[in-house]
């Protein structure tokens, strides 16, 4: 993901931290996601004051629909944590809000606690056909 967001950086895009507060969930397996602000530390180090951070207080985030829609932003490309659920929650939502948008989901930049969850999430978006998933190979479960 670090990669990811430095060669966005370098071609020009925004970037924005979307920080889930909605949960308050402590049994949270990634540390990054118990504070709801808290960063993996590589992911930190890549924050600039010109970026944009967004608080997500709700499951239908008020907050980052405001910010997408006043952008007029074509293009939106989702990475994160919990495929599963905040991915998948925040990519359907985005779509039904604002179909106009071009939506993208990196599968190599997401991740859930197992990797079923995980194929089942990017499943889910390729077959609704709505949203673009890139870089997902599904492999055999058994």
């Amino acid at each position: 993901m670090v990669r990811k967001i430095k060669r966005r950086r370098r071609q020009g895009y925004d970037i924005a931290y979307v920080f889930d507060v909605s949960d308050g969930d402590t049994n949270c397996p990634y540390t990054s996601l118990k504070n709801g602000y808290e960063l993996a530390p590589e992911i930190a180090a890549t924050v600039r004051p010109s970026d944009y951070k967004i608080i997500k207080d709700a499951p239908h985030s008020p907050q980052l629909i405001a910010f997408l829609s006043t952008k007029n932003y074509k293009a939106v490309e989702l990475v994160g944590v919990l495929t599963d659920e905040c991915v998948h929650q925040t990519a359907r939502w985005l779509k039904y809000v604002l179909p106009y948008i071009e939506l993208t989901v990196d599968a190599a930049c997401c991740a859930a606690n197992t990797p079923e969850q995980h194929n089942a999430a990017l499943r889910r978006l390729k077959h609704s056909g709505l949203i673009h998933v890139t870089h997902f190979h599904e492999r055999s479960l058994r």
